[in-house]
């Protein structure tokens, strides 16, 4: 039951994150139709235009780094207040916001 729950309210909230006030269109983790892979395409045709510059009168290329910081367990330790109040600036209506601060309300992750 609980898993059918929480299916309707993916597919109500997909509307708003993926919408024009939604997720930033460079995340890529937890998104439907996006995937690592995706992400790692995205850098290294960054990193192969910032290469492909031609010298001008002897100056350096532009040269690209990779800086990856690790989140352990990111979705475990999201706060739940932090989820309502990147929801809110969406624009998600207020009878959504309420069953899902119901829903985070006194739940604990194991």
């Amino acid at each position: 039951m609980g898993k059918a729950f929480e299916k309707i309210l993916s597919l109500r909230l997909q509307e708003f994150t993926e919408g024009v006030n939604g997720l930033s269109r460079a995340q890529n983790g937890f998104r439907k139709e996006r995937s690592t892979i995706d992400a790692v395409g995205l850098v290294v045709e960054l990193a192969r235009t910032e290469i492909a510059g031609v010298r001008w009168r002897r100056g350096a290329k532009c040269y690209a780094a990779i800086i990856r910081p690790v989140v352990k367990n990111s979705f475990n330790t999201a706060r739940w207040t932090c989820i309502i109040d990147a929801l809110r600036t969406m624009t998600v209506p207020a009878y959504l916001m309420r069953v899902l601060t119901n829903y985070f309300k006194d739940r604990v992750l194991f």
